[in-house]
């Protein structure tokens, strides 16, 4: 149980810190280097919110642009 609730407060604090990131424009090379592997994926989907990833379903552009994140389907 404690460790379910460790990955969600994780999983919190990364969306909170990639949309923060997003917001000011911050970690570009990061994502830009990361980005390269999205644009192909056949889980990218568009949406209101920008590209989303279907398989976690985060924003793309929020989640590529924090260190600690990693790609589900492990292309980074």
């Amino acid at each position: 149980m404690v460790k379910k609730l460790n990955y969600y407060i994780e999983k919190i604090r990364n969306i909170v810190i990639g949309w923060s990131l997003k917001i000011f424009g911050l970690e570009d090379d990061l994502a830009n280097r990361r980005w390269v592997y999205c644009q192909t994926c056949p889980k990218k989907q568009n949406t209101k919110l920008g590209d989303v990833c279907s398989m976690c379903g985060c924003v793309i552009d929020a989640k590529v642009r924090v260190e600690d994140e990693h790609c589900d389907l492990g292309r980074w």
